[in-house]
Formats: C-alpha cells, structure tokens, sequence
C-alpha cells in the first residue's frame, strides 16, 4: 500500500484553505463555529428575596445547558403558541397562557443562591444590567436551574429597555431556537437593532445572516459591509468572515494580501480557524513569501484547538518533513486526532500507517480496515478502492 502515501498527501496539499466548504447564495462559505453569545455570571451580594417573570413574557420549552461543542437544536412552529416551564420539573408544555409559578413554588422547585436572589430583585425594579444578566445566568445556569424559557425572558426585558448585549443575546436565542421558535426573521431583527448601535457580535451576526440569505436577502455587499465593522472593532469572528471575503474576492475586490492581513488579526486573537487559514497563506503563498516554518506554527495553534483540517496538515507536515524534523511518531498521532474527528484523508493515512506499522502502530490489517471502512462509508473514492485492494487477497485465501 506504499504508493497510496503520496496520493493521498497530494489531496490535501497546498490549495485554498475553504475549499472543502460549501458557498451558500451569494455569500461565503461559513465555518462550523459561530460568534458566541455573551454570558455574564452571577454578581455576588447579600440575599433578598425576589419574583417570577410577570405574564407578558413569553418563556419556553427547557433544554441542558448549551456547550461549544454541541449542536444547535431548531423548532419550527408557530410563533403564535406561548411556552411555558412546568416548576414541579415535569417536562414543559405549550399552552396559550404562560404559566407563572408562585414565589414559594420557585423557592421550593428552583433552587437559587443568594447573589442571585439579590440580583432579580434588582432586574424586577427594571435594571437593565441585572436583567441582562440574569438572562445569562438561567442560560448558563449559574446559581439558578437551567432554562432558556427563562433566560429569554430577562433577554427580552432588557433588550426592550435598549441594552444591545441582550438584543444581541435575543437575537441568538431567535437565531438557534433556544427558548422561543427559531426564526431567522426575529433573529435579523434583533442583531439589526443591536448591530445599528455599534454591537460589534450583532454586526459579526448579521453579516452571516446576509452571506447565507436567513431571515434577510441573500447579499454579498451587505455582509462585508457589517463583517468590516465588526472586524474594525476587534471582532475575532468578523476578521476571520472579513479575511475568507477577500481571500475569495466575494463581495469585494479578490486580495490575497487583504486576506492575509485579516486572517492575521484573528488568528492573533485565538480564532481557530484563522490560525488553519494563515498556515495555508503560508504554506502555499498566499499574499506572502512561502514559509514552511510558519505554516506549521499556525497548523499548531489551530490543531491544539481541535481544528480537524489544521490537525491533518501538521499530520503531513511531520510525514513529509515539511516545516519541521520528520516524525512519524507526531505524524501517527495528529492523523489520529484529525481521523476522529472524521476527516477523511487523516483516516485513510491512519489506516497505512497500521498497515505498515509505522509511527508507533502496531501492524494491524483489522485497524487499517476499519479507517478505510469509514473514509468509504464517507463516500471518499480513493478509500473505497484501498479498502478493495485489501479485500483481493483475503478473497483468495478464503477470509476477508
């Protein structure tokens, strides 16, 4: 299977770092992570007691606390039904009343530390903060129970009151279906709201709300236009949109330069994929001199972050000796890491290096079988004919 090594290197070498990526509308193609909603936690002071949300609010189904990693539930319905929490901790139900639980009913089914007592007796006297806050901490559950019914709530009161993190906050609740029907119409409202006053994560949203055509038309010009003032404003996930824009020459002029300096800003700032973007600038030239050396730095930073595709290309570059001391070792790991993840390319040169034993593999047909099986299952060409290739002399000793 030796020769399959450099075929399957060639597929992922120097090219365009989204390419992999589908373009939707107009727009540019969208990475899989997205500006996060701001959370605040609980700010610590003295108990008091405090109320429930009054029945104007408009709360919703309950769900586990959201994390990084974990993907975006969507509900279509009508936006007429009202949802509401069930405090005895039965599952939520829609009703066309919400249903608003007594103070001693909340004391005994919704534990809440005292910062947090203290907290809504200041958001229910109509402090903007407190009940942005407040919304942030049902959203996290710090201090409270966990509800997005309830966080979309203190979200909405704030956000009415003009406080653009809460708008902001709404918008995303709107945008991922957390606490209320999704709906990509409310979602542009909002971030439009907040992005019109300078909300630099509203501006980031909005520009993606533009890109794929959700809730607004579809329009390449209107998403640089509000990716640049978030970008300028030190928008990590704006600079990195801004970058790919110019990289691609999407609603802009085509610069490579551009792209490489914006790419820059938010690979400074941590942004994953910026960090996987610049090392290909670098690895292929890309508005700057090739320097191997520098690819794998930003391959580094980015796979250190669980980026799959910066974790396959430090795979090769420690394979091929690119950039950095051949390691078969570092080579066998990061293809492990990338091939978990799901790449395909990183499993199918798992799958040869336990064929050949190398890095630190044990020889193991069984494992390299099993990569290739997946990379097929993947519909990944090149895997289906290595895993057929395997299968011709197994055929012939009367095995698999």
């Amino acid at each position: 299977m030796k020769e399959y090594l450099p075929f399957f290197a060639a597929l992922v070498g120097v090219g365009l770092c989204f390419a992999q990526e589908e373009q939707v509308g107009e727009g540019v193609p969208q990475s899989g992570s997205r500006t996060a909603p701001v959370h605040a936690v609980a700010v610590s002071s003295e108990a008091t007691s405090g109320s429930e949300l009054s029945a104007s609010e408009q709360p919703a189904p309950a769900e586990k606390p959201a994390t990084a990693s974990e993907p975006r539930a969507s509900v279509a319905a009508p936006k007429s039904f009202i949802e509401s929490d069930v405090v005895s901790g039965k599952d939520e139900v829609i009703t066309d009343e919400p249903n608003i639980p007594s103070e001693e009913e909340v004391e005994q089914a919704e534990p809440i530390d005292s910062s947090n007592l203290k907290l809504r007796e200041a958001a229910e006297q109509g402090d903007v903060e407190a009940q942005w806050i407040m919304g942030g901490n049902y959203n996290m559950g710090l201090g409270v129970e966990h509800s997005s019914s309830k966080a979309t709530q203190w979200y909405r009161r704030s956000a009415e009151q003009g406080n653009t993190k809460a708008q902001y906050d709404l918008g995303a609740s709107y945008e991922e279906g957390k606490g209320v029907f999704q709906s990509p119409e409310e979602a542009a409202k909002w971030y439009t709201i907040a992005a019109e006053k300078g909300n630099a994560d509203a501006q980031a949203a909005l520009g993606k709300l533009y890109n794929e055509g959700r809730g607004v038309e579809p329009s390449s010009e209107k998403a640089v236009a509000w990716y640049r003032k978030a970008a300028e404003q030190g928008n990590a996930e704006a600079q990195y949109q801004l970058g790919r824009c110019y990289e691609q020459g999407v609603g802009v002029p085509q610069s490579s330069q551009e792209a490489l300096s914006w790419y820059s800003h938010a690979a400074d700032q941590g942004h994953a994929d910026a960090q996987f973007c610049l090392g290909v600038c670098y690895e292929s030239g890309i508005g700057t001199e090739i320097s191997e050396a520098k690819a794998v730095e930003w391959y580094q930073k980015s796979a250190g972050q669980d980026c799959a595709e910066a974790q396959c290309r430090l795979a090769l570059c420690y394979h091929e000796g690119r950039g950095v001391s051949q390691s078969f070792p570092e080579a066998f790991k990061w293809f492990g890491a990338a091939a978990e993840q799901g790449h395909v390319v990183a499993m199918c040169m798992l799958a040869e290096y336990y064929l050949q034993g190398k890095g630190g593999a044990e020889v193991s047909p069984e494992q390299a079988r099993r990569w290739y099986r997946m990379a097929a299952d993947k519909e990944y060409e090149p895997a289906k004919a290595a895993l057929e290739s395997l299968r011709k002399p197994a055929d012939e000793d009367g095995s698999e």
